[in-house]
């Protein structure tokens, strides 16, 4: 069985506890790294200069604490394994299913293509 390194689990406690509850389930039937979880502004800031968000802070779901967007990669991290990303997004969204939680995925965006992002969808009010 995988399990998440210090660095993984660091990033990951900084979210939201439905994304952790995911991570944890989706990490019992493949291995990866979840990179970012929280973002906060100077990162927010530094990411939508260099073309890597498309928000400003303090709009983005990652620049809420608990985070509500965690960034993920299979582990070893390729970022041309693409059918890898995909495994992994299709672990993550039954381990969203089993607990209720509708999930965006920059997978299925075209600009910019992102297919390590996750958020969750909050129901309107």
């Amino acid at each position: 069985m995988y399990k998440f390194g210090r660095r993984s689990l660091k990033s990951l406690y900084t979210c939201d506890n439905r994304l952790v509850t995911i991570a944890n389930k989706a990490i019992q039937h493949v291995d990866f790294t979840v990179l970012r979880g929280f973002r906060p502004q100077e990162e927010q800031d530094a990411a939508f200069a260099n073309g890597a968000s498309s928000v400003r802070w303090p709009n983005g779901k990652h620049n809420i604490f608990p985070s509500l967007a965690f960034d993920v990669a299979p582990y070893p991290i390729d970022w041309e394994d693409i059918r890898g990303f995909n495994i992994l997004a299709g672990k993550i969204f039954a381990a969203a299913e089993e607990i209720h939680v509708t999930l965006r995925w920059g997978g299925f965006w075209e600009d910019p293509f992102d297919p390590g992002h996750f958020e969750i969808v909050e129901d309107a009010k």
